[in-house]
């Protein structure tokens, strides 16, 4: 079976499969993957949002950053609101440390978007780690505001912010002071 789409789909699953007990493996299956969508121009076949959960375990926090923002614009070219919501709240959960009022936006948009039961055990402890990290550094009062405004976004202006912010915190550019 040489269809490029299903062999793509199938090592990046299995490549989230085996993040944690096979990493080496993992990471081959990985470019494997990015390997088959790039050579075939595959734009409907989203990898990036597997891949993005696959980098993060494998300790490469950067390109996990930059797969979920990969991931949030294929699910949303797809139309697939509840994937665009996950994306966002793992992509604010990736800016935590870089721009904690941005992030609080986009984990708001996401949760806005996404339901929580479709969220991993290790990605909601993750979630309540970094709103308690954004309490801590905005206080609650203003998380709890910017929170708020990310919930009220639409779609297409919450990812045009978390692609934004994306782009500063993997161009290593500080947030601008002007929000």
């Amino acid at each position: 079976l040489a269809v490029p789409s299903l062999l793509g789909s199938t090592r990046a699953s299995a490549a989230f499969v085996l993040a944690d007990a096979q990493p080496e493996r993992a990471l081959v299956l990985m470019h494997e993957a990015l390997e088959a969508k790039e050579a075939h121009r595959l734009r409907g076949m989203p990898v990036h949002s597997i891949l993005g959960d696959v980098a993060e375990r494998l300790g490469d926090q950067r390109q996990a950053l930059e797969f979920f923002a990969l991931g949030m614009e294929e699910q949303h070219w797809l139309g697939n609101t509840e994937m665009v919501g996950r994306m966002l709240r793992r992509i604010g959960l990736r800016l935590v440390d870089h721009d904690p009022e941005a992030a609080t936006i986009t984990i708001g948009a996401g949760t806005a978007f996404s339901h929580g039961w479709t969220l991993t055990e290790r990605v909601v402890e993750d979630q309540r780690r970094g709103i308690e990290a954004l309490n801590a550094a905005l206080g609650e009062t203003r998380c709890a505001e910017l929170l708020a405004q990310g919930a009220a976004m639409d779609e297409h202006d919450a990812v045009l912010a978390a692609r934004a912010t994306t782009e500063r915190a993997l161009s290593d550019k500080p947030p601008d002071d002007a929000a």
